[in-house]
């Protein structure tokens, strides 16, 4: 595994392997994860490399909603488009299959992914953990775990960048698939607020 700073100066690099479809350790807003792009193809791949069922759902990370348009119906893209610059961490579970498709908006105040993201399009992300194995918020331990499985990881070398602390409440995620809001996991969003916001 090369190892780099998680900055500026390295977004080409980052996107570089991304589009590659090389597997990259990268810091999220909340945690750090495992990204490959969004395919699946890449869905058993980046489930391989935590030792866990290769057709299991993964969140998928995206810069604009123009990169979803074929992941959600129009009835969940107005929806996600409502609640886009809602305060916290919002995961919206759409899409017309039966499991359907995690998505997970990460905005320019995450400059850095942001950026990845818009240079890579919708990034498949999973923690950086093995199956059954408890995630652990310390890159020197990932970095250990996964040393011989991805090709790139990258590291926050200062603690106010993107990944939040542990204290941090995980993103809330919802189902919004039918024409209600079903809480998949309690985050930083209560259901009441994206209930309001979408008026339902």
């Amino acid at each position: 595994m090369k190892i780099l700073p998680f900055t500026a100066d390295n977004i080409e690099t980052i996107a570089h392997y991304l589009n590659e479809d090389k597997p990259v350790i990268l810091p999220t807003d909340t945690i750090y994860g495992l990204h490959l792009p969004l395919n699946p193809q890449n869905t058993a791949t980046i489930n391989n490399l935590k030792d866990r069922d290769p057709n299991q759902p993964c969140n998928a990370l995206y810069a604009d909603v123009s990169q979803i348009t074929t992941l959600a119906t129009p009835m969940e893209l107005d929806r996600i488009n409502k609640i886009l610059d809602l305060p916290g961490i919002t995961t919206i579970v759409s899409g017309k299959s039966t499991t359907g498709q995690a998505l997970r908006h990460i905005g320019p105040e995450f400059p850095i992914l942001h950026q990845i993201l818009l240079k890579t399009g919708p990034l498949l992300s999973t923690s950086a953990n093995l199956a059954g194995k408890t995630y652990v918020h310390n890159f020197e331990v990932i970095k250990t775990l996964f040393a011989d499985r991805v090709a790139l990881g990258c590291f926050i070398n200062n603690p106010e960048s993107n990944v939040s602390p542990e204290t941090y409440l995980p993103s809330t995620i919802v189902d919004i698939r039918n024409n209600e809001i079903v809480l998949v996991r309690q985050g930083r969003v209560s259901p009441e607020t994206l209930k309001e916001m979408l008026g339902l």
